[in-house]
This record gives structure tokens, C-alpha cells and sequence, in this order.
């Protein structure tokens, strides 16, 4: 592939740095590849964008200029793949995943650059976004892509020269206690890991692994220290000693860090109590929180489902003897039923005397049904939604009694 020692000027050096401290555009960083070559430029490529989104790879001599909206590349040469590397499972991956996007944004690159990372012998070190027109920079570190670290460029360049290593950057998050897949026989639990005192925290509760039904964010404490306070979450999670998944979905970000636990199990909701933590540090420390469930409200059994059922088929039997006091045996002590146009009858005795009443006015029923929609309930409260179907044979709700004499000449005209 070298072609430059005919045509261009030899570059004591890594001719990006070049490129980096003079080019201001991509076509002023073409120019120099033009102008220029070193040694290292025909043992690795380049991908050199500008924040007008104009692109290029560069490979040894060769040049490709983007042609469509976006420019990817991975391990294999372009402009040479017979070279090897090719096909390329990375590029397919990241091609397909922009390809589909209606547009491009940093948490697009990061899903592309999670789902193309590399494990095992050669495993990915660290991963960058450059956000060019903002002049941001994320990086992640190894395929972390929880967290990152957010770098203002134009921040940097005003602090001068100098480096930083990586990984003292990062919250460092390992999962201690309890170990991934354990089952927890009591109602409570205490995490631990090691990571920053200083970064913030969450649990996340779910009944998949993806933690996202439900996060608060905690106060950790230092390990050995005051505790601080703990979660509580009414639930039947760990009171039925299901699986307490701990390190499958421990992730954090630098702005908010995710310690996230999966119960497999109900989790209904939680709150958090805590006071000022000891000594925050930067260092990397042993963390610890406390987790505990208290039991959920049990749902309706079959038994109570039969039971609701078996009190409306009372009900309608009583209804067709015309039975009051069956009718009104079935309802509690400080029951209240509220009719329509009439006010509320407060305690099963008066429920009794206005069945009473009603039945004595001849209401007389040859069908009286109902058909429930839904049952449910817990805690011992539940309701019954349904129809009704009542077919009356006699219904009698007029007076044989004379209608009373006006007394005025008004009256008399509202009679009329």
C-alpha cells in the first residue's frame, strides 16, 4: 500500500498529533495526509470527522470521504478488505443499528458501541464519543456503558497540558454481598460493594432483570461505620425467599450510579431514610445499604372468590322470598347502602326496615339474578362488579288514599 515516500514528506512522529494541533477542519486535515506520511500510518486507521459532520477514514494512502450520513469503521481495511477482517460482524452491527435511527445522538453511539465491544482475549479498554459541534467528549471505561465520564474540551484546553489515568476516574463498583442468583430466607438484606463514597447511588427494584420499574436513590455508608438508614419495600419478594439477583445488573453512571438489585417477586413501592454520611472520600471503599421487605397485602384466594359468589346467590334468594331479615343478615353490623335519590340507610337494622318497607309495597319477583364481571381484592376488602336482572310480576307504588285538598288558590293551580 505505501505509495509516499515518492510524493509526500516524511513525518518524524504520529502525524495525527499533527493533524490534531494545526488541522481546524477536515479539509485542512486532508491536506496534511496529502502533504505528509510517518510510519505508523500504514499500521492503523484513522477516522477524522470535523463539527460540519464531514468525515474521513484513512488508510495508509488511501482516503474515503463519507458518503451518506454517517462513516463507521472497525478492523478490516475499506479500501482493501481482502486483506482480511472481512466480513466484520462490528461493522454489520453498527451500519444495521445507525442505519434504522432517525437520527444520531450520543445515546445511540453508546448502544451501538455496547452492542459492538469486544470481550475475551482482546477485550475492549475504553470507548469515546466526541461530541464535535458541543466540544464534549464521554468516555467509558472497558465495556462499562453505564457510566461515563463527561470531559468539556474547552474546559481541558484551558487548564494546559497534562494526562490522567482512566480507570481512578471511574466509580469502580464491585458487588460484594450478597453473591449473584443467592436466595434470601429473611425479610431483609444488606448490600455491599466497593466503590466511590463520593458518587451517587441508587437501588433499583424490578420484577425483571431490567431494573427500571422502580429506582430511589440511597445514601450509602462507609463499611464500619453509623449505619444511616435503609429501604423498605412492602412486597412479597424476599418474605417468600425468592432469588435476590445482586451482581447481574450492577452498573453505575458518574452523575448517578445504579446499584441495582432484581427481586423476583412483588414489589408494590418503597421509601428511604437516612442522615449526613461520615467522611465521604474518592478513594475506593467497601459501601454497604440495608434492604428490607415487609409483607405485601395477600390476594383473594379461590376459597374467597366462592365465598363473594356464594353471598349474591344468597342475596337474589333472599330478594325473590322477599325475606328481609335473610336480605339483611347478609350485611354487616355498620353497613351503609347508599340508593339512588334517596339518602344513605346507615346499619344492617335500618338496611332490614327499608327491605321491609319495599317488600310490603308489593314487590314481588318471579327472577332476580346476578352475573359478576370481576372479583377482587385483598386484605380482607373486596368488591363484586357485575349485572343484575330482576323481572317483577307485581310492583305497586301508588296509594289508594285521596290526594290531600289544596288549601290555597295557588295550590290549587299547582294541582292542576
Amino acid at each position: 500500500m505505501p505509495r509516499s515516500e515518492a510524493s509526500k514528506t516524511r513525518y518524524d512522529g504520529p502525524l495525527m498529533e499533527k493533524v490534531m494541533r494545526e488541522a481546524g477542519s477536515l479539509d485542512e486535515a486532508s491536506g496534511i495526509f496529502g502533504d505528509y506520511y510517518c510510519e505508523d500510518q500504514y499500521r492503523a486507521q484513522y477516522l477524522v470527522g470535523d463539527s460540519a459532520g464531514a468525515s474521513m477514514i484513512v488508510e495508509g494512502d488511501e482516503i474515503l470521504m463519507k458518503q451518506g450520513p454517517f462513516q463507521v469503521v472497525t478492523n478490516f481495511y475499506q479500501s482493501h478488505p481482502e486483506l482480511g477482517g472481512y466480513p466484520c460482524w462490528r461493522h454489520e452491527t453498527a451500519t444495521s443499528m445507525l442505519s434504522q435511527a432517525e437520527s444520531v445522538s450520543p445515546l445511540l453511539v453508546g448502544e451501538v458501541l455496547d452492542a459492538t465491544h469486544q470481550e475475551g482475549k482482546y477485550p475492549t479498554q475504553y470507548s469515546t464519543i466526541y461530541d464535535l459541534r458541543r466540544r464534549i467528549v464521554y468516555l467509558f471505561y472497558y465495556h462499562n456503558f453505564h457510566e461515563h465520564v463527561r470531559i468539556d474540551l474547552a474546559e481541558e484546553l484551558r487548564r494546559g497540558a497534562r494526562h490522567h489515568d482512566i480507570s481512578p476516574l471511574f466509580s469502580n463498583v464491585r458487588p460484594v454481598a450478597p453473591v449473584d442468583g443467592a436466595t434470601i430466607p429473611g425479610t431483609s438484606v444488606e448490600f455491599r460493594w466497593t466503590g466511590k463514597s463520593t458518587s451517587a447511588y441508587q437501588v433499583c427494584l424490578s420484577t425483571s432483570p431490567d431494573p427500571t420499574d422502580s429506582c430511589t436513590s440511597i445514601q450509602p455508608v462507609i463499611a464500619g461505620g453509623t449505619f444511616l438508614g435503609g429501604l423498605r419495600l412492602p412486597g412479597t419478594g424476599l418474605l417468600l425467599g425468592l432469588a435476590l439477583l445482586a451482581s447481574v445488573v450492577w452498573s453505575r453512571t458518574r452523575l448517578v450510579t445504579v446499584v441495582a438489585a432484581v427481586l423476583i417477586g412483588a414489589v408494590a413501592g418503597c421509601g428511604t431514610g437516612a442522615t449526613d454520611p461520615p467522611g465521604p472520600t474518592d478513594d475506593v471503599v467497601e459501601l454497604r445499604y440495608f434492604v428490607a421487605c415487609q409483607p405485601g397485602a395477600a390476594p383473594l384466594s379461590d376459597q374467597d372468590v366462592t365465598a363473594i359468589r356464594s353471598l349474591g346467590e344468597s342475596y337474589a334468594q333472599a330478594v325473590l322470598a322477599m325475606d328481609a331479615d335473610a336480605a339483611a343478615a347478609l350485611y354487616a353490623d355498620d353497613a351503609i347502602e347508599m340508593p339512588s335519590n334517596e339518602p344513605a340507610t346507615v346499619g344492617r337494622e335500618a338496611i332490614r326496615e327499608r327491605y321491609t318497607g319495599a317488600f310490603q309495597l308489593g314487590m314481588a319477583s318471579s327472577e332476580f339474578t346476578l352475573t359478576s364481571a370481576d372479583i377482587d381484592g385483598m386484605d380482607g376488602l373486596a368488591y363484586d362488579r357485575g349485572t343484575w336482572t330482576w323481572l317483577w310480576t307485581v310492583a305497586i307504588w301508588n296509594s289508594e288514599l285521596p290526594l290531600p285538598q289544596p288549601e290555597s288558590a295557588a295550590d290549587e293551580a299547582q294541582v292542576e
